[in-house]
């Protein structure tokens, strides 16, 4: 006999091959049709399991301390700056030139307008210094503002940028599936499970509906856990057995690798004992259950055998405030890249300037040369 609801150890105690499961399994009105199922040995939720996402160095950490339109808006405040300032200088002159002093002092009250301009626009946001100071009083005022703004803005830059890189923020691949479905992550379950008849059942349109294609199904049990293990797939298991797998990889590893999401994704269910239809064990199993469930025993010897999942249970920002992260050279590859990329051009420039002054300078000798034997 096979049924769909009814796999692997489950065919057996049907079959009365088996005078019990080894196991315990969720307790299903499809299985309550050919099984026997002893009192309940536990209740408990069905949850995912998936890999913990790990912080990395990204070459692109240097821009992340603002967001697109953060960036965006200090490029629009930089136009502005140089805008205002020449308009500022423009009228600046305007009344110089115009004014009763002496041609000599209105030449150095007078500031052409130019590029210097917008580099000094440019470069009082990151505190870098030029030669050219603006001049006239309205300008140094509009100048001074601008660097005290700029020097806010470097302040908030650099402290989040050290805070993003020794204390990170992780984010979960998904927490729920709503953005599970978003994603193309592959997450295992066992084919006949609880879950399998829930996701059969599901209406389409359904938050269970959409991730049928993230789904993987097999009938050996022992693929899930290993698969989790070598991170080919998440698995979606009752709660208690996925704190299992996580208390073995714990153990070998000696560090986190998995997150549990936090609420279950199907609602609580009881799991008991399989036992063939009128089978004489079940009620001496029962009465041992009764037993060890009103001293504790079984919950006590379930918490001995996970006790290493407790270390993955915390949340995650619990794990990384206490740890902080030591800066590694990957951090600074992007700082690097542009530095080397401003020496490349810079060298660039130059080599293109003398060879144009070297082209220069061979055709001012010629044309004195040709002179020289005209006359």
């Amino acid at each position: 006999m096979n049924w769909e609801n009814v796999t692997g150890c489950l065919n057996l105690t049907v079959a009365e091959e088996a005078s019990m499961s080894a196991n315990v399994y969720s307790i299903s009105h499809a299985r309550s049709k050919v099984l026997d199922f002893s009192s309940p040995v536990f209740l408990d939720d069905q949850t995912i399991a998936y890999m913990r996402p790990h912080f990395v160095p990204q070459i692109d950490s240097f821009v992340k301390p603002f967001e697109f339109r953060g960036w965006v808006a200090i490029f629009l405040a930089i136009l502005l700056v140089y805008v205002v300032i020449v308009a500022v200088q423009f009228g600046h002159n305007k009344v110089i030139m115009s004014s009763d002093l002496p041609e000599s002092e209105k030449k150095k009250l007078y500031n052409p307008i130019g590029f210097k301009h917008w580099l000094w626009s440019f470069t009082g946001l990151i505190d870098q210094d030029i030669r050219w100071q603006p001049a006239g009083l309205p300008v140094r005022a509009i100048g001074g503002f601008w660097i005290l703004m700029g020097a806010v803005i470097s302040i908030l830059y650099r402290s989040t940028l050290r805070a993003m890189l020794i204390t990170p923020k992780i984010v979960l691949p998904f927490t729920d599936f709503r953005s599970l479905a978003a994603t193309d992550i592959k997450i295992w379950a066992p084919l006949g499970s609880r879950f399998n008849e829930a996701l059969n059942l599901a209406e389409p349109g359904s938050k269970l509906a959409g991730v049928r294609k993230n789904i993987i199904m097999t009938r050996n049990i022992t693929e899930g856990p290993e698969g989790l293990f070598n991170e080919t797939w998440g698995v979606v298991d009752v709660r208690k057995a996925i704190l299992y797998y996580v208390h073995r990889d714990f153990s070998r590893r000696a560090y986190c690798n998995y997150y549990i999401i936090n609420d279950g994704v199907l609602r609580t269910t009881s799991l008991a004992f399989g036992f063939p239809k009128g089978s004489t064990l079940r009620p001496k199993v029962d009465k041992i259950l009764r037993n060890l469930r009103a001293f504790g025993i079984i919950n006590h010897l379930f918490s001995i055998r996970i006790r290493n999942a407790t270390q993955c249970l915390k949340p995650l920002d619990v794990d990384f405030a206490t740890l902080l992260r030591p800066m590694a050279v990957k951090d600074y590859y992007g700082v690097y890249v542009i530095f080397f990329t401003g020496i490349v051009l810079s060298t660039l420039s130059f080599l293109l300037e003398w060879l144009v002054y070297a082209a220069l300078g061979r055709r001012r000798k010629k044309c004195a040369f040709v002179k020289k034997m005209l006359h």
